[in-house]
């Protein structure tokens, strides 16, 4: 029974570095920028580009107390603008590829009106602006989630924390993570080190992520690679062109 198991996780292996030929201390990494973004061994993660804090009518923006919110003149905040743009082209490019597409939104209270959040947010007296199944908690209709796509729901910074986002990656066989979203120097950067200590590659997307000011931004730039979308894109699009000119042998049998 022992040894049947061996063999199963020894071929889930293969499978989740199939594409990997590179070792170092005989571990499978990708070789090549093609093959860190290869869309069979890849996700999108779309953080927290809620309506409560990007959008012009968002509760976070308007003060909800104060001023009413007319979610038909929602726009999104000046400040994303081209983030938003951007990530419209990674998530339409994404798709086409089919990369896997995910999403986590931050619930920082329940529908019954129980707060799921602790430490910093109470420490600094924050009030809770996405409530559960609520407009404000949900993504901006310019970056909505599709049929096929997976929503996270969380109660932290970190995507992978305390949610089924690992499980999720480990069963469709992903390696690479690309990140985008809201905040860079907050739940972004939670959910980059999520990605590391769970053996992912975290992949940063510098015109698809906020606060560029910020400092976590700043080590990833001098400590890590960044990326812009146009590079993913551009992977992709020859990843396919390449397929296209030399088909794998069961794709050729079958015609």
């Amino acid at each position: 029974m022992m040894r049947l198991f061996s063999v199963v996780l020894a071929l889930l292996f293969l499978q989740t570095f199939s594409h990997a030929v590179k070792e170092v201390s005989g571990i499978p990494i990708p070789e090549n920028f093609e093959e860190l973004v290869d869309p069979e061994n890849t996700a999108v993660l779309v953080i927290d580009m809620q309506n409560g804090w990007a959008s012009t009518q968002g509760c976070c923006v308007l003060n909800c107390e104060d001023t009413k919110p007319d979610h038909s003149k929602h726009a999104p905040v000046d400040g994303y603008a081209e983030q938003v743009k951007a990530m419209q082209r990674l998530l339409e490019a994404a798709r086409e590829a089919g990369v896997l597409v995910t999403y986590a939104e931050f619930i920082h209270e329940n529908e019954v009106g129980s707060s799921l959040m602790t430490g910093w947010f109470h420490y600094h007296n924050l009030k809770p602006n996405a409530i559960e199944n609520t407009w404000d908690s949900k993504t901006i209709a310019e970056l909505a989630p599709q049929k096929g796509d997976y929503i996270i729901r969380k109660s932290r910074g970190n995507a992978f924390y305390k949610t089924y986002l690992e499980d999720l990656y480990r069963e469709r066989s992903i390696r690479s993570v690309i990140l985008t979203g809201t905040a860079t120097g907050g739940c972004v950067a939670a959910s980059t080190f999520g990605a590391f200590e769970r053996g992912f590659y975290p992949i940063m997307v510098r015109d698809c992520l906020d606060q560029h000011e910020s400092l976590f931004f700043q080590w990833m730039e001098e400590s890590l690679p960044m990326h812009s979308s146009d590079e993913i894109i551009a992977a992709w699009e020859k990843g396919k062109a390449e397929k296209e000119k030399d088909p794998a042998p069961e794709e050729v049998g079958e015609k």
